[in-house]
């Protein structure tokens, strides 16, 4: 566990529903027979390496389309559960929006919503989905080698009583598979100005596809008055080989080829 002992109890309650949730969220997720929405990016300006789907969408249509390519990667078989508690209002996957991202050659997505709490109120969403890379990087050898969780948008008042946290677990097929295998778990938070961890990444033996199973929540102590809440969160996902070194690969291939060549020619 990450976070202090002043917030282990929230952590607790945040990370009990977590697995609880996992089997109702993938029996939930479907993947429509249209074709994968297609990602067109623009650079950011005065942001070097970063660069902005044109449009965004919500889970809903993504689920509805099929699933969303964003690269050399598709996203599909989405899942959004929901629970409040206290008269709380929690997201749902037509108020979830995904905006494609890609940053310093990374792909992945930004997420906004709404996730707050006010005392004595807990709000989570388990969020799953699928990753893969299309065949024709996949043929080439890429694979997903890491992956980046960031939170940001966090605010609330008297927040050393309440915690927002997200916890994913990384898996190598779907996990209602027997045979599937946790590559790794990515887990940040924030409790108050000093205690925090807004990033998190977790590195594995590269794969062609993968599954998250993420729990997004938020909770207040019923002991105290004020809020908190967060709206975003991003996901990034690196890969081998780097476009760069594979370009430089190829090129070092077919030199040797050239000068095994000239050697049977000589």
């Amino acid at each position: 566990m990450r976070a202090s002992n002043s917030t282990g109890y929230q952590t607790s309650c945040l990370r009990g529903c977590f697995f609880g949730a996992i089997l109702l969220s993938l029996l939930s997720g479907v993947v429509a027979s249209g074709d994968p929405i297609t990602t067109v990016f623009e650079a950011v300006p005065g942001s070097s390496g970063l660069y902005v789907g044109t449009e965004s969408y919500t889970i809903s249509q993504i689920i509805t389309a099929g699933g969303i390519i964003i690269g050399d990667k598709q996203f599909d078989y989405f899942s959004v559960i929901t629970s409040a508690s206290a008269s709380a209002v929690a997201p749902g996957a037509s108020s979830i929006t995904l905006t494609p991202i890609l940053v310093n050659g990374d792909y992945g997505f930004q997420i906004n919503s709404f996730w707050g709490a006010k005392a004595g109120q807990l709000v989570d969403s388990t969020i799953t989905f699928h990753a893969s890379i299309l065949k024709a990087y996949a043929d080439k050898g890429y694979r997903f080698k890491d992956t980046t969780l960031g939170m940001s948008a966090v605010g609330g008042t008297n927040t050393e009583e309440g915690l927002a946290a997200i916890s994913e677990n990384i898996f190598t097929k779907n996990p209602l598979d027997p045979t599937a295998v946790s590559l790794g778990m990515n887990y940040v938070y924030y409790a108050d100005k000093k205690n925090y961890s807004l990033s998190d990444s977790v590195t594995y033996t590269p794969v062609k596809e993968l599954w998250v199973v993420k729990d997004v929540g938020v909770n207040l102590s019923g002991d105290t008055t004020g809020s908190i809440s967060f709206s975003q969160f991003t996901q990034t996902f690196s890969q081998v080989p780097e476009p760069g070194t594979f370009a430089l690969l190829c090129i070092g291939g077919l030199g040797l080829a050239g000068y095994a060549l000239r050697r049977r020619r000589g």
